[in-house]
């Protein structure tokens, strides 16, 4: 069994979309020490006896492996399962995987929350998708397997093969301990549409664009189309109440949201932080060029970032490159195609940022088909299966390799992206500047307050940034104390 723990050695928790429930002081406690005992064990087998390098490896025997989650169905790539695994069934012949979606959540229990309660009743997948937070959220019930020794046996070639950014990100929670393989590439981009731009007379966005850019056309592509004296087309919109889409905001300004040295301290009060928030609640509440939720539920009977943009309501959008081609350019052609394209996010005051994700595999920690499990894993993170996930769900491959067939994989699939600029999500990688997101070191009992605070000031407009002043006081009394 292992877990996760923060800078100062205490247990902290994860939330993007839901709550862990049910974790006592006692299974902190518990699961610190199984870190402890994890690691060390961890770096021990790996060294051998004498220093000698002897990693746990698959055996040859029969193993049927249960995979949840990590790729999509109806369309997707869960639907072409067996074409997936093709190649990895003639290489293991006595290894057999069977995958299924995460189980719906219309009964008002959250996915995370069932697989936490089939972990704990020792009937939880072999393999399960994980992103960011929720590695914190599984790992401090024991439920994430340290793979960091079954790394060690592999060519220096593949993991090189990985976005260094990436690779680095999946131990970045625990020394020598690595949560999982990464499963693709999401990177927040911002798409815009040409169209829009040229009605404006604005000009396109470019890679030199900055927030001082990024608010001028704002304001010119908001406006009133059909004179009723109501704005009913904006500039922009982003996910406001997503901790994850929100960290580059400070970081743009020269701040954290989190403090990097000791991960109880919050940073939300912090002028970098302040002067970030104060611009974007600028533009949903004073100026109005980015759209308010409950505007856009009023115009396109939505508040995501999606329907906005696909029914010319919304010029521009923060979203991920992973949906490009699935959500985007279906949705788009469906709705009637328009011109559109991505390009980078634009440059804060500071430096440039945008959320890079962790979005991967992990293993249970109790699983009986481990070194089966991670011959698995290691295959949905090899060239053969990423060529699918690119071209079942347009998803951005974490082999380097591979990411320079993107274009033509994607293009193929869906021919409207011949004139969208995909180069963007690579020279993302290439510039550096995407990062996965900053947690505390209990990030659960921070969400707590700073969620609700996010929404009250964003979405509802009911508060400005500065009330994160008291938020701050708030979530550090929540926080572990160093010592």
């Amino acid at each position: 069994m292992a877990t996760g723990v923060g800078d100062a050695g205490q247990l902290w928790l994860g939330k993007r979309g839901g709550r862990v429930e049910g974790v006592t002081r006692r299974t902190f406690a518990r699961a610190a020490t199984l870190l402890a005992a994890s690691a060390t064990a961890g770096v021990a087998a790996a060294c051998g006896p004498a220093g000698g390098p002897t990693v746990p490896s698959y055996s040859g025997t029969t193993a049927q492996i249960r995979v949840q989650g990590g790729i999509g169905s109806n369309p997707g790539l869960g639907d072409h399962w067996d074409e997936g695994l093709a190649e990895f069934k003639g290489r293991f012949p006595r290894i057999s995987a069977s995958w299924d979606p995460n189980p719906p959540t219309t009964d008002g229990g959250d996915w995370t929350v069932k697989l936490i309660a089939a972990m704990a009743a020792d009937a939880a997948p072999d393999v399960y998708g994980a992103w960011g937070d929720l590695y914190a959220k599984f790992a401090n019930v024991g439920g994430v397997e340290n793979i960091e020794p079954y790394t060690r046996r592999m060519k220096a070639s593949d993991i090189q093969d990985f976005a260094k950014w990436q690779w680095d990100a999946f131990a970045a929670f625990a020394p020598g301990f690595r949560v999982g393989l990464p499963r693709y590439i999401n990177i927040i981009v911002l798409y815009y549409n040409k169209d829009l731009f040229d009605q404006a007379g604005v000009k396109y966005p470019n890679a030199n664009w900055t927030t001082d850019d990024y608010r001028e056309a704002l304001a010119k592509l908001s406006r009133d189309t059909n004179g009723d004296g109501k704005r009913d087309q904006w500039g922009g919109k982003l996910s406001y109440s997503a901790w994850d889409r929100l960290n580059r905001y400070p970081q743009s300004w020269g701040g954290h949201l989190v403090d990097q040295k000791d991960k109880s301290r919050c940073l939300l009060g912090s002028s970098e932080a302040q002067a970030a928030f104060q611009w974007l609640h600028d533009r949903i509440w004073k100026e109005n060029s980015m759209a308010q939720n409950v505007q856009l539920k009023d115009a396109v009977n939505d508040t995501g970032n999606y329907v906005g943009f696909y029914q010319r309501r919304v010029a521009m959008v923060e979203e991920g490159i992973s949906g490009i081609g699935r959500n985007f350019a279906t949705n788009v052609d469906k709705a009637g195609s328009f011109n559109w394209s991505i390009m980078h996010v634009p440059k804060g005051p500071a430096t440039r940022s945008t959320l890079g994700t962790t979005d991967g595999w992990a293993m249970w920690s109790g699983s009986k088909v481990k070194d089966a499990g991670w011959e698995l894993m290691w295959y949905m993170a090899a060239p053969t299966f990423q060529r699918l996930q690119a071209q079942y769900q347009s998803q951005l491959p974490v082999r380097l390799s591979v990411q320079e067939e993107y274009k033509k994989i994607l293009r193929a699939q869906w021919p409207s992206l011949e004139k969208v600029d995909l180069d963007v999500a690579l020279e993302a990688q290439k510039l550096g500047y995407p990062r996965d997101n900053e947690n505390f070191a209990n990030q659960q009992k921070a969400a707590e307050l700073v969620d609700p605070a996010l929404t009250k000031i964003f979405v509802d407009g009911a508060a400005t940034p500065a009330l994160f002043q008291d938020v701050c006081r708030q979530v550090e009394a929540t926080q572990p104390k160093k010592g």
